[in-house]
């Protein structure tokens, strides 16, 4: 046979199974897009009553299935006592199937000066909670807020620093319920980054959301240096603020500030 031929078939069959490989890559990409996504977050606006939001966006091509999947269920900690959670709204707020849907719930908090976790859970009609699939919806098993009253006047989390190179993550003190955060403003990295390693412990305010690949991430208002163990009486001093992009909460002295103007917040944070 004519080698010409022969390199024709050749580059023939090479076309048609990259045309093949691509058709399995793109069929698979295409079923393991993400059908929905839960977002959530809490805040108190109004320095009185926290109000826990959230949206299920679904894809009308490909909407998530999932029937006895009908309604939501809020569930509250505090973060400082480190009990179990509680659910707080007396009926489910509905699922609308097959389409995009927010809610919003509000209540007044059990007390002041105190940072509490919501998570907003599918359930079904027996308020059992569903447990959907990462394919079918990304973030319906990591749908949490945070907020105290007033706005930000308690921490966040407390904790230690390790430096991830192109940010810092704070690991939470180990005899408490303070969850695990990346910084996600680089002027507060650049702030923090000498305390990475060096086992001090330190408690951030700010706000933060959850949902990116690499977890839950924090915007940091300020800090201050407080070793790990209960909550103490008496509340650290301001004068020991090292950093801070926004007033304290009403009622409070004023903390000292950072030269230059404030970062813009990520629209990702509530």
């Amino acid at each position: 046979m004519d080698g010409a031929v022969i390199g024709l078939r050749a580059r023939r069959l090479r076309g048609l199974f990259v045309l093949v490989v691509l058709s399995v890559l793109f069929t698979g990409a295409r079923d393991h897009c993400f059908a929905g996504s839960l977002e959530a977050g809490a805040s108190c606006a109004d320095s009185s009553s926290i109000s826990v939001h959230w949206t299920f966006y679904d894809d009308p091509l490909n909407p998530v299935a999932y029937p006895e999947w009908v309604g939501y269920d809020v569930m509250r900690r505090s973060l400082s006592e480190c009990g179990p959670y509680v659910r707080v709204n007396a009926d489910p707020l509905p699922r609308v199937v097959g389409a995009t849907h927010s809610h919003v719930f509000t209540e007044a908090p059990p007390a002041r000066r105190t940072t509490y976790e919501y998570r907003v859970i599918p359930v079904d009609a027996q308020r059992q909670p569903v447990i959907i699939d990462r394919i079918s919806c990304d973030n319906c098993g990591l749908a949490t807020g945070w907020a105290s009253c007033p706005e930000r006047s308690a921490p966040l989390t407390q904790g230690t620093l390790e430096d991830w190179g192109w940010t810092l993550f704070v690991h939470p003190c180990p005899d408490g319920c303070y969850p695990g955060f990346y910084l996600a403003d680089h002027q507060a990295v650049v702030e923090l980054r000498p305390y990475a390693g060096t086992g001090t412990t330190l408690s951030f305010y700010g706000r933060a959301a959850c949902g990116s690949v690499e977890g839950c991430a924090i915007s940091i208002d300020r800090y201050e240096e407080v070793p790990c163990g209960p909550t103490p009486v008496a509340r650290p001093t301001w004068g020991r603020l090292k950093l801070v992009y926004r007033s304290p909460p009403a009622g409070e002295p004023p903390a000292k500030r950072r030269s230059g103007t404030s970062p813009d917040r990520r629209s990702m944070l509530w």
